[in-house]
């Protein structure tokens, strides 16, 4: 029976895959079927939760979470106006510079922040 074999094979594989032990236990269609698809869910499951351990990691710096927000919409504004390739990549070669020079820092909110005879003799 083709589909047996092939029901066989792609348990086997996919037992090495997520457990790397591929010695088979269910002996019947219906249970390898079964098999399967715990595993298959597992494995989403896994991914689904190691997504979301490295978004977490990932958003601890906040000012790198910013940014790369605004790159995101930046990337989308220029893949909607469907800018040429070039162009956009001196938009992204300069959010790049902007991000290695400022970190995050919003100057304005920074002035902004100060008393005004610091921001006074800050800007002037």
């Amino acid at each position: 029976n083709f589909r047996l074999v092939y029901l066989r094979s792609t348990l086997w594989a996919w037992s090495q895959i997520t457990n790397g032990q591929g010695d088979m236990s269910p002996q019947e269609e219906t249970q390898m079927i079964w098999t399967l698809m715990n595993q298959f869910v597992g494995s989403f499951v896994y991914m689904l939760i190691l997504g979301k351990v490295v978004t977490i990691l990932q958003n601890f710096d906040l000012g790198s979470a910013e940014f790369n927000l605004q790159r995101d919409m930046v990337s989308t504004f220029l893949r909607i106006r469907d800018v040429p390739p070039a162009l956009r990549r001196r938009v992204h070669i300069y959010f790049d510079a902007l991000w290695d020079k400022k970190r995050g820092m919003d100057e304005e909110t920074v002035i902004k922040s100060l008393p005004s005879f610091l921001r006074h003799d800050l800007v002037w």
